[in-house]
């Protein structure tokens, strides 16, 4: 081999190996990207506390269920039996009591909170979905630059060049 083709082969050497040090470096600067891991950290938390709250509220309707049925079954063994309370109002039977009017102002707030409570799902998808983005750009990236590693390591293969010895280079 003459010298020209040495020099050539080593410097394309070095080119590849500097693409593999970039590769490296850039994967590595993705993977521990503080701002990426708070953001799905919040959000798994936020996923957390549904899940929680889902949890919690599956109980409730289960015992609600439960009531339900034993109230059915209650009311199915005292069929054709007469009334044991009876409202009376001005003397007379009333068949149910008349429900608690809510003020306006209480039909109001139970509006606004609803309204809130709907815009804080709102921006939770967003966030969700943002997040989702996000993820799916960085793991086309982290793709991209693992093709470009496989390609700057098929590379260096094909120059046939013998891997060095790792005692050769430990200290």
């Amino acid at each position: 081999m003459d010298d020209a083709a040495f020099i050539a082969l080593k410097k394309k050497r070095t080119t590849l190996r500097q693409q593999v040090t970039r590769a490296t470096t850039s994967l590595t600067t993705i993977v521990n990207s503080s701002v990426l891991q708070t953001e799905i950290t919040a959000i798994e938390e936020d996923e957390d506390e549904a899940e929680r709250q889902d949890s919690t509220h599956l109980t409730y309707v289960g015992k609600c269920d439960e009531a339900i049925a034993a109230a059915r079954a209650y009311l199915t063994s005292r069929e054709g039996e007469e009334a044991s309370v009876v409202n009376l109002h001005d003397g007379l039977p009333v068949p149910n009591p008349p429900l608690i009017p809510i003020t306006p102002s209480e039909a109001g707030r139970r509006n606004q909170a609803q309204q809130e409570a709907t815009q804080r799902e709102q921006a939770h998808k967003e966030e969700v979905a943002a997040a989702e983005r996000k993820c799916e750009e960085i793991r086309m990236r982290a793709q991209a630059i693992w093709e470009e590693a496989e390609a700057a390591q098929a590379a260096l293969n094909q120059l046939n060049i013998r891997q060095p010895d790792q005692d050769h280079y430990s200290s």
